[in-house]
């Protein structure tokens, strides 16, 4: 991410974006992404870092500090309305997903399975599942970022948050995918990766997601899947943080990156082998 006050390139695409204000939502704010014309600073602008509430998560994000209210409205402000409808990040993702959410058509489910850059591939390709977004949950701080969460301090596992819909593929398959796609007996890793926030968990929304988890566990201990035995936890969810934005489609992003060949890659090819029947490549949503 950048510092304050500046715009840099991030990892594998532009990142000269800021956020910009819905009309009609002051004081209350929600956030477009957009991105910047370069020539913009130009006309007494400034990027700046601002604290923002979304979908009940607190996060710092781009803005503008307009210098210039005059040329905002006369000239800025159409331009970035017009072109706010074009761009989509993070935050989009999630507040897609509470908009989805409100039509009582989609549920949610939160867990982690190590390094989310490989769970979130393996979800977004799975039949049923409409939306995933990468970032942290179950720990104590507020706001964490990325460097935080890798620190340990911050009791957060890097996790994945999806909207799916039941009427395609029940919790209990997305657990099933669980299981199989990642090594539930080691605590506190996933391969190379070590650290509590890669350890394995579930975090229900309610007390039937809380039934199917311990169900689902149950059953995949008897299966023999596993000869150690799995130390997923079960917990009860209570807070999302998305991760910063080159977090997110980080595979599809960056598919020759080291990690995601060595990693992610095989990950994915293991599970399109094992699921063939469920990918989205292979039916509807």
């Amino acid at each position: 991410m950048s510092k304050r006050g500046v715009v840099k390139q991030s990892i594998g695409y532009s990142c000269n974006q800021i956020f910009v204000f819905r009309p009609g939502s002051f004081p209350t704010l929600t956030a477009t992404m957009i991105k910047l014309p370069r020539f913009l600073p130009f006309f007494g602008m400034e990027t700046i870092w601002m604290e923002s509430s979304l979908t009940g998560n607190t996060r710092k994000m781009r803005a503008l500090s307009w210098k210039n209210h005059l040329f905002f409205f006369l000239f800025l402000f159409p331009m970035l309305h017009g072109c706010s409808q074009e761009n989509s990040g993070a935050f989009e993702k999630v507040e897609s997903m509470n908009e989805t959410m409100n039509q009582g058509t989609l549920k949610i489910a939160t867990f982690g399975g190590g390094c989310f850059w490989c769970t979130e591939a393996v979800y977004s390709e799975l039949r049923g599942v409409d939306k995933v977004v990468s970032g942290y949950a179950g720990g104590s701080a507020v706001k964490p970022t990325y460097a935080d969460v890798c620190s340990g301090k911050t009791g957060h596992a890097e996790v994945i948050q999806l909207t799916y819909d039941p009427s395609v593929i029940s919790f209990a398959e997305i657990l099933e995918v669980h299981w199989k796609t990642h090594d539930p007996t080691t605590l506190n890793r996933q391969g190379g990766d070590v650290g509590t926030q890669y350890r394995s968990v579930i975090f229900y929304h309610d007390d039937e997601q809380k039934k199917i988890a311990e169900a689902s566990k149950s059953a995949a201990t008897e299966s023999g899947l596993w000869d150690a035995p799995i130390v997923t936890e079960i917990k009860p969810f209570d807070v999302f943080y998305p991760a910063e934005e080159y977090h997110q489609d980080y595979f599809s992003q960056n598919p020759e990156q080291g990690y995601c060949v060595a990693v992610v890659a095989p990950k994915v090819e293991k599970f399109r082998k094992a699921f063939q029947e469920k990918l989205k490549s292979n039916g509807s949503k």
